[in-house]
């Protein structure tokens, strides 16, 4: 499936770096993701906008799945996006979201319940994976999301048109002159921004700016995750 797009003639320097007409492979720094991850979500909940009066507990906001916790609506684990959104490494639509809920989805490991950190939800991990290796691989007319551990891909066009990779979630990716950026939007009013750069150094730094309902309306987190070159 890789090698079936159509390689980029022209791609910016900039952005070449980030996602190549070649498989491109990221590899998370695990240890300084998880301390800039506790360290975001302690400022996250700190800064949460205050109780309603009379508000108790931690109900879940109006639309969500249930169980509170974000996560895809039922019926949502096991079918396949449509076609065009995920699908497995050898092509066709694949089973099961990017990063599911297995040991490496990005919501393990966070905050506690009602943590503004659960707006990062598991489907989003083909973004930005706390500790996989992150693969990119920029097409013609797509860049393409993958990740070491997992058969699972996100195709986003470049054009911007926004792509269901589970139900109830839309992501679309951007460029501009400041690079690539993946806008991820919820059925339950979930906005969260990827955007990716690399440094001088040449790691590739990802800025994460969610907000939502998530404990309460206004909720907002913002983190940032490093990867380097893969070997």
């Amino acid at each position: 499936m890789w090698l079936g797009l159509l390689p980029l003639a022209f791609p910016l320097a900039a952005q070449q770096m980030v996602a190549s007409d070649s498989p491109q492979q990221w590899q998370a720094d695990t240890k300084a993701n998880k301390q800039a991850q506790k360290a975001a979500e302690k400022a996250a909940e700190a800064d949460a906008p205050p109780r309603r009066g009379g508000e108790g507990g931690q109900r879940p906001p109006e639309g969500a799945p249930p169980g509170g916790r974000g996560g895809p609506p039922p019926g949502g684990g096991e079918g396949g996006p449509p076609e065009g959104g995920m699908g497995g490494m050898g092509g066709g639509p694949g089973r099961g979201g990017p990063g599911g809920h297995g040991k490496h989805g990005g919501s393990k490991g966070g905050g506690g319940a009602g943590s503004p950190a659960e707006m990062l939800r598991p489907e989003m991990d083909f973004a930005a994976p706390l500790n996989d290796t992150l693969i990119l691989y920029r097409s013609r007319e797509a860049v393409v999301f993958g990740r070491k551990e997992s058969s699972g891909v996100v195709i986003l066009p470049l054009a911007g048109t926004p792509v269901e990779v589970a139900p109830g979630v839309q992501a679309s990716l951007h460029e501009d002159a400041q690079g690539l950026r993946v806008e991820v939007a919820t059925s339950n009013d979930i906005h969260v921004t990827y955007r990716y750069a690399t440094d001088p150094e040449g790691a590739l730094r990802v800025s994460v700016q969610a907000q939502g309902p998530v404990p309460r309306p206004g909720s907002r987190f913002e983190v940032e995750r490093v990867y380097r070159r893969g070997r």
